[in-house]
């Protein structure tokens, strides 16, 4: 059986009045290969948010494999975004500061 690396337990997110995610469970175990497929506006997004620490969940818990919350384990989790985030039109020093 392999070790499980992240825990999600009946995880929701809201922003406001709009449920992105509702009662979400999974686990990844180590050497898992996890692909996430919906429409637009399904809750992908929130959820690599919500792996990666970027989001906190309004209700339930996403863990690491050693108990902690990925919210406070940020430095334990890497994300490499689809896009880098820059403005194309500004210097790479604008885009620094």
């Amino acid at each position: 059986m392999s070790k499980p690396l992240l825990v999600v337990d009946d995880v929701s997110k809201k922003f406001g009045d709009i449920v992105a995610l509702s009662h979400v469970s999974l686990t990844i175990n180590e050497g898992d290969v996890v692909g996430l497929v919906g429409s637009n506006g399904a809750g992908k997004t929130t959820l690599l948010r919500l792996l990666a620490g970027v989001y906190r969940p309004s209700d339930g818990d996403v863990r690491l494999a050693n108990g902690g919350l990925v919210s406070e384990s940020r430095a334990s989790v890497g994300v490499v975004p689809e896009n880098t985030g820059l403005y194309s039109r500004l210097t790479a020093w604008e885009n620094i500061r």
